[in-house]
């Protein structure tokens, strides 16, 4: 290292020697300034003295020279001038004549011919004496008298050195102000390593702090700046224990936790609250196993896209519930973001967590409550509606029974019978819609397509005192639902509207096409709907509009606002299960006395128009037929019903009550050309799986299905695989003949 480099580092390394070097340097500089101003003070003064020296020395040679310069008498002017250089400040002395050559001159033996490297400068002139002096010489010059006029001139000239200080002196003031700048060398020193030494104190305390020992403070007693400092210090110390303590006790309280993974060295960090939350002792280091056990695969793949984000604001927030080491299970709210570490570019992640098992069990717990109340309230409305029903049905019946007795005609009472068992049929389909479980039929629907046929429709349903107004987007993308029960929601939107505008008003009906980015839409009693693209069909009035409360509990079973008799509060519920279970949602915005708008949001279908199936549904085409058909039904009533209605039809029947039995006769009989079978079966296989049997063996048969419930079946291994043919319990002869023929003349996916 070089020297300068190594006093660079000498004094970077303590602020005492700084010091001390800063008052050393302000000494030495008031020294010599001191000393150079006493030196040309000393100066000056034995200049005026060799100066009066000079002027009387050569008064005094003029004198004594007049008699010799008079006479010629150069020898003797020669002796007097040695003479007067024999004087420790005499430096020479010389004659000359009054032509200027010299005639006599004699030099001070210790002194010698002194030639000056500067000119003389003239001190002062008058006609008898003239002054100058050199670098070295008072120079005195006068004119040596004689007769009538001056016979010559005589010159001296006076050491300016003579009379400077002697060695000794000149030791002793420099011992002098060396002994000045080490006494305030030594004082700054002391000084300096006085304060530096609780300085030094003060990092040490607050390293200590830093590492934790909280109780650390400075012990400095006094009154001056530092001990000030120090309390001050001190003060704040105690402020800052004070507040993290608060702080962890609010974060004990509240169960929440932080955490710090730096991934360059694959080091987890841990506050305490952490460690308890998940079952660490607290003075056990903890392993990245930890930061894997409540993280999820998925969610560790968002966490590294958080690493690698050059975006400091963006944040990953998750929940994960695990098993803590009892055993017992617990739900963590995450958040964490991505942080550079200073002076570097390494990322490392922090994060925050808090426990919230107990909120979750509560949140759980009112859930259910809700889910209750809503079963309940369910109950009701359907016992309500079904005990009307069957009051029909009965009542009906009982009276069939004399009248058919007496052979009268009975057709009246048989018709209400039928139609309040239909209104039987459409209240359940409501039911299982609502509670997603409802048997679909999905195919690609044009939305505009379907609006546009759709809107005559409407138009009759509705007064005249009603504009109705339709806005289709420009390539509205196509979806994947079932059409029946689309249009049987829009036309249930349309008349809630209608209800709403009772003396008229304008209602409007839109699609258009929509993208929902990854969280940006969350439904609070719904998971996170998953992100793609939608299209939107809104209905929307300028009606009486809904208070808060009342657009909460539209979709609710049974709940209504209209008068008893006018609604049956399903319509809302059928069409929020009809969305969720085609793999959309629904939405109500409302204002009282501005209007409302429901929008529903169904998944675009993502087949190539070249793979897509026709949207149109095929016409029903009714007709008998002569083909062997295998009915399996367990329910003996409904097989002995079933089996009349296909032999009614022209139909062979052959009957099984389980899948069992169904296989054998399939077995046995090579000429069954359709298996028409429940869903629902005892026997450890249901109607799904007997099909994929028999097509096993007999890959040509037709398979229908029917049920009035299939929500929690499985309809097929292959998710790719066509959905199965379906007619939905309870069915009248008339679809049971349409449906068989769709299937045996193959004009529907098999």
């Amino acid at each position: 290292m070089k020297p300068t480099e190594t006093i660079r580092v000498y004094l970077r390394s303590s602020i005492s020697r700084k010091f001390m070097l800063s008052v050393v340097l302000v000494n030495a500089l008031l020294v010599g300034a001191i000393g150079w101003e006493l030196y040309n003070r000393d100066r000056i003064a034995r200049d005026f003295r060799q100066i009066r020296r000079a002027e009387s020395m050569v008064r005094v040679l003029a004198a004594a020279g007049t008699p010799a310069m008079e006479r010629g008498l150069h020898p003797d002017l020669q002796r007097v001038a040695e003479a007067a250089v024999q004087g420790n400040w005499v430096a020479s002395v010389t004659f000359r004549d009054s032509a200027g050559r010299t005639i006599a001159r004699a030099d001070a033996p210790n002194i010698g011919q002194r030639k000056s490297a500067l000119p003389a400068t003239e001190i002062r002139s008058a006609a008898v004496l003239h002054l100058s002096r050199t670098e070295d010489l008072i120079i005195a010059n006068t004119a040596v008298p004689a007769g009538a006029g001056p016979a010559g001139t005589v010159e001296v000239g006076i050491s300016r050195l003579d009379g400077v200080i002697d060695g000794q002196s000149a030791l002793s003031a420099i011992a002098l102000g060396a002994a000045i700048i080490f006494l305030g060398g030594l004082i700054a020193y002391l000084t300096g390593r006085s304060i530096t030494e609780r300085l030094v104190n003060l990092a040490e305390v607050a390293d200590r702090f830093r590492l934790g020992e909280r109780a650390a403070r400075l012990r400095d007693h006094g009154d001056d700046e530092v001990a000030t400092t120090a309390r001050g210090f001190n003060a704040m110390l105690a402020t800052i224990a004070e507040s993290e303590r608060s702080l962890k006790e609010i974060c004990r309280i509240a169960q929440i936790g932080s955490w710090r993974y730096d991934p360059a060295d694959r080091r987890l960090e841990m506050s305490e609250t952490l460690k308890e939350i998940v079952g660490l002792p607290a003075s056990e280091a903890p392993s990245v196993s930890e930061l894997e056990h409540f993280v999820s695969p998925r969610q560790r793949r968002r966490l590294v896209e958080l690493l690698k984000s050059d975006d400091e604001c963006r944040r990953f927030t998750f929940t994960s519930t695990f098993k803590t080491p009892d055993a017992s299970s617990k739900t963590l709210w995450v958040e964490a973001r991505a942080e550079c570490l200073p002076g570097t570019e390494r990322p490392v992640l922090l994060g925050i967590c808090q426990d919230i098992t107990d909120r979750e069990s509560k949140d759980a717990q009112l859930r259910q409550a809700q889910k209750m109340e809503v079963v309940g309230q369910l109950t009701g409305g359907l016992a309500h509606d079904f005990n009307n029903l069957l009051a029909i049905i009965i009542g009906n019946l009982e009276l069939l029974q004399p009248e058919m007795a007496r052979g009268s005609d009975v057709s009246k009472f048989s018709d209400e019978a039928l139609a309040a068992a239909v209104r039987g049929a459409e209240l359940t389909r409501q039911l299982l819609a609502f509670s997603r479980l409802q048997p679909l039929s999905p195919q690609r629907v044009d939305p505009n397509k379907l609006v546009t046929e759709m809107a005559p429709l409407w138009r009759r349903t509705l007064t005249e005192a009603i504009e109705v107004r339709i806005h289709l987007a420009d390539g509205v993308w196509p979806t994947r639902v079932d059409a029946s029960q689309l249009e049987s929601a829009t036309l249930n939107l349309v008349i809630n509207a209608r209800d709403a505008m009772p003396g008229g008003g304008k209602l409007t009906v839109e699609t258009a096409n929509m993208t929902i980015a990854t969280g940006e839409w969350y439904d609070g009693a719904e998971i996170e709907i998953a992100s793609g693209d939608y299209v939107v069909i809104s209905v929307s009035d300028n009606g009486s509009g809904m208070p808060p409360d009342v657009a909460a509990r539209a979709f609710e079973p049974f709940f209504t606002t209209k008068p008893v008799g006018q609604g049956s509060g399903l319509g809302l519920s059928m069409i929020y299960g009809f969305a969720k279970q085609s793999g959309g949602s629904v939405k109500i915005y409302s204002e009282v006395g501005v209007g409302t708008t429901v929008r529903l949001y169904l998944p675009r279908d993502g087949a190539k128009d070249g793979e897509a199936q026709e949207g149109a549904a095929l016409q029903p085409i009714a007709g008998i037929g002569n083909e062997r058909i295998l009915l399996v039904e367990d329910n003996e009533a409904v097989r002995r019903v079933v089996a009349r209605q296909l032999e009614e039809l022209g139909y062979g029947v052959v009957t099984a009550c389980n899948a069992a039995d169904a296989l054998l006769a399939l077995s046995n009989d090579e000429g069954i050309d359709l298996m028409f079978t429940d869903v629902v079966m005892p026997g450890g296989m249901n109607g799904f799986e007997l099909g994929r049997q028999a097509r096993i063996c007999r890959p040509a048969l037709k398979v229908l299905h029917t049920t009035g419930f299939t929500g929690t079946f499985d309809n097929g291994s292959n998710p790719d695989a066509p959905p199965p043919h379906l007619l939905t319990k309870p069915y009248r002869k008339a679809n049971l003949a349409i449906k068989l023929r769709e299937v045996l003349d193959g004009r529907s996916a098999d």
